[in-house]
């Protein structure tokens, strides 16, 4: 997208036409979003723990920016269900 009705000096105006710009091509992302936050386990993250929060983490941030978040409680379950299974707590 062009940018040269933004008058130079004028940052606001080119963050909003920048904001607008990712907003519009992204909108279509939520659906396949949400697929990976809730496919994601930590064997498929090479058993490493914290690249498999990172990766929760970060659609996570993208959802948020389109204004779609996971609640806390999706987060939650999402993370208990996917740590290796020798992390995952003992129920019963």
């Amino acid at each position: 997208m062009k940018i040269a009705h933004v008058e130079r000096g004028h940052i606001e105006s080119l963050l909003n036409e920048i904001a607008a710009a990712l907003t519009a091509y992204t909108q279509d992302e939520v659906g396949p979003l949400r697929l990976e936050v809730y496919g994601p386990t930590m064997e498929k993250c090479d058993s490493d723990l914290q690249a498999f929060i990172a990766y929760i983490q970060l659609r996570q941030r993208k959802l948020t920016f389109l204004k779609k978040p996971l609640t806390e409680d999706d987060l939650v379950a999402v993370f208990i269900g996917g740590l290796h299974p020798v992390l995952q707590p003992q129920m019963g």
